[in-house]
């Protein structure tokens, strides 16, 4: 799918029957684009995955979650991993796998048939995790994964 005028588009599809790959790209400039999983199309409670472009122009993947609305917390359980990123021609590139089930506290967990609300953000700042800000858009979308479709968004 794509939100905010094409400034954000995130897929994914299913690998291997454990894992899922998401691919999202942001047309920002030096910033920072994220998605969650969440019950509600609301922030608080999220299952958080963010990319951000750092000081030195590279991207930096976090695996987190949404207590609130502010700035999501650092999970302790690390479950994401980058495939591919790239920051170019102001253009935020990541490709990154997750288990479908991490069996972390406060991941969302993905089957056939699941369905969640997709919370999408993305803003300006960039640098380092600590600095960056709120977002400069955002937004929620339901959709239900299918893992014998193979690929959605």
């Amino acid at each position: 799918f794509t939100v905010g005028n094409g400034a954000l588009e995130v897929s994914w599809e299913f690998s291997d029957g454990e894992t899922i790959i998401f691919n999202m790209t942001g047309r920002i400039g030096t910033g920072w684009i994220g998605i969650g999983l969440n019950s509600s199309p609301r922030m608080s409670g999220s299952d958080v995955m963010m990319a951000y472009v750092t000081n030195a122009m590279d991207i930096a993947l976090v695996d987190g979650y949404s207590p609130g609305t502010s700035r999501p917390q650092v999970d302790s359980q690390n479950d994401l991993t980058v495939i591919s990123s790239s920051f170019d021609n102001d253009v935020i590139f990541v490709s990154f796998r997750r288990p479908l089930v991490t069996g972390g506290a406060r991941d969302r967990d993905i089957y056939d048939g699941a369905s969640w609300y997709i919370v999408w953000a993305y803003g300006h700042t960039y640098g380092t995790y600590n600095n960056l800000q709120r977002h400069n858009s955002e937004g929620a979308k339901s959709v239900t994964f299918s893992t014998t479709s193979g690929s959605g968004g």
